[in-house]
């Protein structure tokens, strides 16, 4: 983890052939560990990695079968960050674009320890924290970027209080502020993260994400 927050890739390479666990995790418990920062647990070297932006060792993680979503499990709440979670609060286009390809969602939030969220409308996804930090073109990315399956479709109820045809896909904003191209599935998931995504930026004065949020369609 060390060779990670320096950015040390040849190190990196030499502790994975001599067998260091890649997905090895910061200590979580309080009572065995009290000197730990708060903010570190549960972080892997992915984790580490991604926060100094040290793409090369993003890289070379990925490539040796690193957790791209980091300390999460399937199926189990998540307590800390994601890499890209924190890539799109840095901003840092090149490492969100890199963890969207090898497969990261960016719909995973973040709850708090007590295990209420952590937002006033929801968990802080990476749609949320890019929003939130005014980083638009990794939100265009994001926006961008298909959403997983999950057979998270709305009703019939909900289409019809979109004003959204079922088959219909909206034309979402292109990076290079072009018109149309890309499509926005319209998932209750996505719809949620595009409502509390419009929250925070327009909390934070972010006029331009909140009117591609807006240009988007109905969200409310």
């Amino acid at each position: 983890m060390y060779a990670c927050v320096r950015g040390d890739e040849a190190m990196v390479q030499m502790l994975l052939d001599a067998g260091a666990d890649i997905n090895s995790e910061v200590p979580s418990t309080v009572n065995k560990h009290p000197s730990v920062y708060p903010e570190t647990r549960h972080g892997t070297p992915l984790t580490f990695a991604v926060l100094h932006g040290h793409v090369p060792v993003v890289q070379l993680l990925l490539d040796n079968r690193a957790n791209v979503e980091g300390a999460l499990q399937d199926g189990a709440e998540n307590y800390t960050e994601t890499p890209l979670q924190l890539a799109s609060a840095a901003g840092n286009f090149e490492l969100v674009s890199l963890l969207l390809e090898r497969g990261a969602d960016p719909m995973i939030g973040t709850m708090c320890r007590n295990g209420i969220s952590s937002a006033p409308l929801g968990d802080m996804n990476s749609f949320s924290l890019a929003a939130a930090h005014g980083h638009r073109n990794v939100f265009r990315k994001l926006l961008s970027q298909s959403e997983q399956e999950k057979g998270d479709v709305l009703s019939l109820e909900e289409i019809l209080a979109e004003s959204t045809d079922p088959g219909e896909k909206r034309s979402a904003p292109q990076a290079n502020g072009g018109g149309g191209g890309g499509t926005l599935r319209t998932g209750k998931a996505k719809l949620r993260a595009l409502r509390e995504a419009m929250y925070h930026s327009a909390e934070h004065g972010h006029v331009d994400i909140t009117i591609d949020i807006r240009s988007l369609g109905q969200i409310y």
